[in-house]
């Protein structure tokens, strides 16, 4: 098991996780340095990457349970949802043909623009 601070690995903040990170840095630059064999050079660099490991696994965490939060509406493109069962389908269709459409022109005319690209262009200068 590896401790830091009295503290085992797996109950480490993401914090303490860096500052644990770095403190093994250190030791496996002194032991480089200290010419020691490499075999406790290679464990150190173990303990290291068990130690990046469990940095990921606290930041994918954190991204997992942001992602939950910001999870809302989602818009299907292309799919229709069937209608509920007993329901008249003539009538579904209709409701579709009174939704309002839009009159290009007359937006066109109302902001003085020629084309959709020019009042595109307006709204970026503002």
């Amino acid at each position: 098991m590896i401790d830091y601070d009295g503290k085992p690995l797996d109950e480490l903040t993401l914090e303490e996780t860096i500052e644990f990170e770095k403190a093994m840095l250190k030791r496996v630059l002194a032991a480089s340095k200290a010419q020691m064999s490499g075999d406790l050079i290679n464990q150190i660099n173990l303990f290291i990457d068990l130690i990046r490991d469990h940095k990921t696994q606290i930041s994918q965490k954190a991204l997992y349970k942001q992602g939950e939060k910001d999870d809302g509406d989602v818009l299907t493109i292309g799919e229709v949802d069937l209608p509920p069962e007993g329901c008249d389908v003539d009538k579904l269709l209709d409701s579709y043909k009174h939704i309002p459409q839009v009159d290009v022109d007359k937006v066109l005319n109302h902001y003085k623009v020629k084309s959709v690209e020019e009042m595109l262009d307006l709204y970026k200068k503002k």
